[in-house]
Parts: structure tokens; C-alpha cells; sequence
């Protein structure tokens, strides 16, 4: 399950017994430094939550984005986030290009 250090919220109230589980921390190490995420972290402790670090990154670049569409094989394309999103029309096929606060229906 993907959590951020805003649920600990959920985590405490609704999610009901973790005693036991495990976390797998992927983003960088320095946030650990922040009061939110030491709130997180005690909570951790305090189920006996084993904690494994493994920092993944958000970005990928052109290679990757291939493969991930060779493997997926997408009905449709829609650049998100990215600085250049007008070449995935030039590399791709079935691209969408929406604006912000656009919706469609697919």
C-alpha cells in the first residue's frame, strides 16, 4: 500500500491491527529528518514494523519510458508531468495531450 506521512492518520485509526508489517521507505533519506516524518517512523516502532529503505526515483528517462510502454502495451498515452510532453507525439503512437483541468473520456 502506498502511504505518505500525511495518513498516519489512517494508519492509526482505520487500518485496524499492522502490528508486525513492514515498511519499504523509497524517497531520500533527509526527509527522515522532518518532525512528520519522525512521527511516522516512531509509529513504526511502536507496531514493531520492520522498516526497509530503498530509494526509488520518480524520474525515468527516455529508455525507460519505452520499455515500460513495450512491456504495458497502453491503449493510449498521456504525458504527465513532464517538461516536453509534445514529444511523446513525435515518438509514440496514441498519445492523448490534455491541459491542465481538462477532462476525457476514453
Amino acid at each position: 500500500m502506498l502511504i505518505r506521512d500525511s495518513m498516519l492518520y489512517d494508519l492509526k485509526k482505520r487500518l485496524g491491527n499492522i502490528e508486525g508489517s513492514s515498511l519499504i521507505y523509497s524517497m531520500w533519506k533527509g526527509y527522515l529528518q522532518t518532525d512528520r516524518m519522525q512521527r511516522l517512523m516512531n509509529f513504526c516502532s511502536e507496531k514493531n514494523m520492520d522498516v526497509a529503505y530503498l530509494h526509488t526515483s520518480g524520474h525515468a528517462d527516455l529508455g525507460m519510458i519505452k520499455r515500460i510502454i513495450e512491456v504495458c502495451k497502453p491503449n493510449k498515452i498521456i504525458p504527465v508531468h513532464t517538461e516536453y510532453p509534445e514529444r511523446f507525439e513525435d515518438i509514440f503512437e496514441n498519445v492523448i495531450m490534455i491541459n491542465d483541468g481538462q477532462t476525457i473520456s476514453i
